[in-house]
């Protein structure tokens, strides 16, 4: 592929993994009177959205990492973009889940969300700096 239809093909590639992990959070947090076990658990839900938000973050710093459109943009000023826009979903996904019901909205559990995509975001640091070999490129084709 060149051109428009490749590039478009290799943001696709680059995003489609922190996409589908936006997804699966907006669907678990969507579900009515959430009935896990561990939820009766004090503090594990503070956990849990650390955890769903961390491995966000990374997804998001490697989709950086690969997006040919991002590639020559400063990590210093990416980065804090990323967390931003991250803690504007999590922002945005407790208050959505004022409307469902058995469902709350929780300043704790947004602080816990950005907590988790902050160290998702560190944890990803080292694949920022890594070219990604384009999957969609024949080998030795620069």
């Amino acid at each position: 592929m060149t051109g428009e239809a490749g590039r478009c093909g290799a943001r696709w590639r680059a995003w489609w993994p922190a996409g589908a992990w936006t997804a699966l959070i907006l669907t678990l947090t969507s579900i009515p009177h959430p009935t896990l076990p561990l939820a009766a658990l004090s503090g594990i839900d503070k956990l849990v959205h650390v955890g769903l938000y961390a491995v966000l973050g990374f997804l998001a710093v490697l989709g950086t990492a690969r997006d040919p459109r991002l590639q020559g943009h400063s990590t210093g000023r990416l980065l804090p973009a990323v967390v931003a826009c991250l803690a504007a979903l999590g922002t945005l996904d407790e208050a959505h889940q004022a409307w469902i019901p058995g469902r709350s909205a929780d300043v704790l559990d947004g602080v816990a969300d950005l907590s988790g995509a902050v160290l998702g975001v560190v944890a990803g640091l080292p694949w920022r700096g890594r070219r990604s070999p384009d999957p969609g490129r024949p080998p030795g084709k620069e």
